[in-house]
């Protein structure tokens, strides 16, 4: 097989080159369209957990109030007299 003049091995390096940067760029874009998910599931995952954290607090003062009521009608104080 003859070598191919240098312009035209020039020219398919450009293309293959261009080819290249592409794929390139679009490996780069999905590497930060990927970074952003990651970003968002993790803010959302923060917010969760606080949100959980809220509803353990609730249901800790909820099992407190059934267990030492504070309004004058505590049954373990009537049961005693």
């Amino acid at each position: 097989m003859p070598k191919l003049p240098v312009v035209e091995r020039l020219n398919q390096h450009d293309q293959h080159l261009s080819k290249h940067h592409r794929e390139i760029a679009a490996i780069r874009k999905l590497i930060i369209a990927g970074m952003r998910m990651v970003n968002e599931m993790h803010r959302e995952n923060r917010e969760f957990q606080k949100n959980v954290q809220r509803l353990e607090r609730k249901i800790d003062a909820f099992i407190d109030s059934r267990l030492h009521p504070r309004n004058g009608h505590d049954k373990r104080s009537s049961e005693i007299r």
